[in-house]
């Protein structure tokens, strides 16, 4: 699903102060919440999307509808680096797509995160396109 971003949403801006944590902070919200936005081209006229995000041993993982012929993948694939949409503002993030087997700690973590969920079955299917958010580095 693309969705429109408002022309008021800027990058946010990096700092050096705790960004750990901050990092942290934001992908612990954005994993409970079952819905990420990411702008995929670092702008915030980018594709915007709305990808299913889980949170595996730390790490902030997406998956997105339209398997590997997906708009949204090619573009991430393309230019890694984006914004995650949160809280207002855009996080700048780098993406990098993750190799996958069934039995995995990231299946596992989708199928525990999504049980009952109505688009369980297709969060599954879309495995070949998870991929790592990560904050993007500063400087």
């Amino acid at each position: 699903m693309t969705i429109a971003l408002p022309d008021h949403l800027q990058p946010a801006e990096a700092t050096t102060t705790a960004p750990a944590l901050r990092w942290t902070g934001i992908a612990t919200t954005v994993a409970e919440s079952r819905s990420a936005r990411l702008a995929l081209d670092g702008h915030a006229s980018a594709l915007c999307v709305e990808l299913w995000p889980a949170l595996v041993g730390g790490r902030l993982v997406v998956r997105g509808p339209g398997g590997l012929a997906a708009p949204w993948l090619h573009a991430a694939l393309d230019e890694p680096n984006g914004l995650l949409l949160h809280d207002g503002e855009g996080v700048p993030v780098t993406l990098a797509l993750l190799p996958w087997t069934t039995g995995t700690r990231i299946e596992r973590a989708y199928e525990q995160r999504y049980l009952g969920h109505p688009r369980l079955i297709e969060v599954l299917r879309a495995r070949g396109t998870t991929m790592e958010v990560r904050p993007a580095p500063i400087g």
